[in-house]
C-alpha cells in the first residue's frame, strides 16, 4: 500500500491491478505527409456529398474548413474526423416546425444516422443527452420565456471493454427540427492492435498524482483533494493533434475541498504504463497527456 497523505481522499473504489492491456496504432501513423493531404483532399469530397455546401474550403494547415450562411463544414488532417453544422436549424431560438425530438427518440435517431453515415461502425456504449434551451423576450418589460429548441446526444467508444476519454473520441449529433441533424461531429481515429503492455497498478497510477507538481502548492496549502471517480481507458487527443498510439491511461476526477471557489475540480491523465524516454518519443507519447481542468484558486 503506498503512502497517501491524510490531505489526499481517494472516495472512488478502487480495483485490483488489471491483466495485460492492448496497444493500439493509429491507421494514419503509417502513410507520408503527401498520403496524408491527398487523404484529406479524398475525405472532403466525401463527406461534401453527404453534408452539401455551396463553396470551396478554405486550408488551414490542419483541417479544410468551409463558412457559409446556412452551413460549416470541417473536415481533419490528423484524424478520420469531421463536423457539420445547419447553421439555419443549429442557431435558432425557437424550435422548428417537426419539433425537438424528446431523449429516447434523439437517442435512436441518432444512432441510426451513425450507422447509415460513418464506417468502420464503432462500439459506442456510453451515451449521454443534453439540451439547448433559449429564453426569449417579448418585450424590455417581459419575462423571457424559456423554450427547448435543441436535444443533443453523445456517444464515446470503447476499446477492449475500456472507454477512450479525451477530446479526440466521440461523436455527438444534435436535431432541432424533427428526425434530420442539425449538428454532427464525428471525432475518431481507426485503430489496429499492436501488442500489449503490463499496466501500473492503481495505487502507482495515484502516488505519481500524489507526486504531481500541480498538487504540491494545493496540500503545502492545507487544501484536501478528493478523488470522486478513478478509472482504467485510453486517450484520444484532439481530432487536429497527430497520435500515433493510443496509450492506456488512468483518469482520475475530483474536487479541491478549502479553495476559494465552490466548485475547483480536476480532471487528470496519468499514464497507465510505464515506457522509457526513447518508448515513450518514439510513438509519440507526452508522460502527461493533459489536463482538462486545472485549480484556479487557492
Amino acid at each position: 500500500m503506498p503512502f497517501i497523505p491524510k490531505q489526499l481522499h481517494i472516495d472512488a473504489e478502487i480495483a485490483e491491478r488489471p491483466g495485460p492491456i492492448g496497444i493500439y496504432r493509429t491507421a494514419n501513423g503509417r502513410i507520408s505527409s503527401a498520403e496524408l493531404r491527398q487523404d484529406l483532399l479524398r475525405r472532403w469530397e466525401r463527406w461534401r456529398e453527404v453534408f452539401p455546401v455551396d463553396g470551396e474550403p478554405a486550408d488551414l494547415g490542419d483541417r479544410l474548413a468551409f463558412l457559409g450562411q446556412s452551413a460549416a463544414l470541417e473536415v481533419y488532417l490528423a484524424s478520420e474526423s469531421v463536423w457539420w453544422t445547419d447553421r439555419v436549424k443549429a442557431y435558432r431560438e425557437e424550435p422548428g416546425e417537426g419539433g425537438v425530438p424528446g431523449d429516447d427518440q434523439a437517442v435512436r435517431l441518432a444512432r441510426r444516422f451513425i450507422e447509415t453515415t460513418f464506417e468502420p461502425a464503432l462500439d459506442l456504449r456510453d451515451v449521454a443527452v443534453g439540451e439547448q434551451v433559449a429564453s426569449v423576450s417579448t418585450s424590455p418589460d417581459a419575462e423571457p420565456q424559456s423554450q427547448r429548441v435543441a436535444v443533443t446526444v453523445t456517444l464515446r467508444p470503447v476499446l477492449s471493454d475500456r472507454p477512450v476519454f479525451g477530446p479526440g473520441a466521440k461523436v455527438r449529433v444534435s436535431f432541432a427540427d424533427g428526425a434530420e441533424p442539425s449538428d454532427v461531429a464525428y471525432f475518431s481515429r481507426p485503430v489496429e492492435p499492436d501488442g500489449e503492455a503490463e499496466p501500473l497498478h492503481p495505487y502507482q497510477a495515484l502516488e505519481r498524482l500524489r507526486d504531481d507538481r500541480r498538487f504540491a502548492d494545493v496540500l503545502a496549502a492545507g487544501l484536501e483533494l478528493h478523488v470522486r471517480r478513478f478509472q482504467l481507458g485510453y486517450y484520444a487527443a484532439p481530432p487536429n493533434m497527430f497520435q500515433r498510439y493510443l496509450i492506456p491511461v488512468y483518469r482520475a476526477e475530483g474536487v479541491v475541498e478549502g479553495s476559494e471557489l465552490d466548485a475547483d475540480v480536476f480532471r487528470l491523465y496519468l499514464p497507465a504504463v510505464d515506457m522509457d524516454a526513447r518508448s515513450m518519443k518514439e510513438i509519440s507519447v507526452r508522460a502527461n497527456p493533459t489536463v482538462l481542468s486545472s485549480f484556479t484558486s487557492f
